[in-house]
């Protein structure tokens, strides 16, 4: 549940069904399949006169010292801010768990779909300690990975899905005793590639 900080935002809920399924591959190795579904509910909108919201940023996205460009861009933050106040904010896709490709929270919206499957590969198994500076556990295994995702966003619940973005890519995992695991990802998209190392697997956090 949100709850704006002032009466300039929105009130609204937002309900995540996050679905994960797991296919053993041989007798080391896992394919992954993940679904996403996110949707907000408003019970209150929020300021939405562009007119209002740029006054109260104290920003004016007509001001002649502004480029064409920069006035470009004010407008469409501004515009993020009435969709924003007007439909809700549900869960975001790019970054470092959805769409990897792209950077952190690139796509929002009221509503949001996302597929992503990923082959775990299993390289070794084994029983092997290790201190790297404040890093001190057993390591298990390192996976080779390699990951496809697709992911929608739209503020109408009818436009879900009129637009796909996708990221593919691979990545290594170290997988420790304690249930810790090391991920470095490089992952490409039609913004570019993007690498990323994080503590945890896909998928996992929001």
């Amino acid at each position: 549940h949100h709850t704006p900080p002032t009466d300039s935002g929105p009130d609204f809920s937002v309900y995540d069904l996050n679905l994960t399924g797991y296919l053993p591959i041989g007798s080391r190795s896992t394919w992954v399949f993940n679904h996403l579904r996110s949707d907000a509910v408003v019970s209150r909108q929020g300021e939405t006169d562009p007119a209002a919201i740029q006054q109260q940023n104290g920003i004016n996205c007509a001001n002649p010292s502004l480029t064409a460009l920069q006035q470009q861009y004010c407008n469409e933050v501004v515009n993020g801010m009435v969709a924003n106040n007007t439909y809700g904010s549900a869960t975001s896709l790019g970054g470092l768990s959805r769409l990897r490709s792209y950077s952190q929270a690139r796509f929002r919206g009221a509503h949001s779909q996302f597929y992503g499957t990923e082959l775990r590969w299993n390289l070794t198994d084994e029983s092997t300690p290790f201190d790297i500076f404040v890093m001190k556990d057993v390591r298990t295994a390192f996976q080779l990975a390699f990951f496809y995702e697709v992911g929608s966003t739209a503020d109408l619940l009818q436009d879900v899905g009129k637009t796909w973005r996708s990221s593919y890519g691979t990545g290594i995992r170290m997988v420790t005793a304690s249930g810790v695991v090391f991920r470095a990802d490089i992952a490409t998209g039609n913004e570019g590639v993007l690498t990323e190392i994080f503590i945890g697997y896909p998928w996992e956090i929001f």
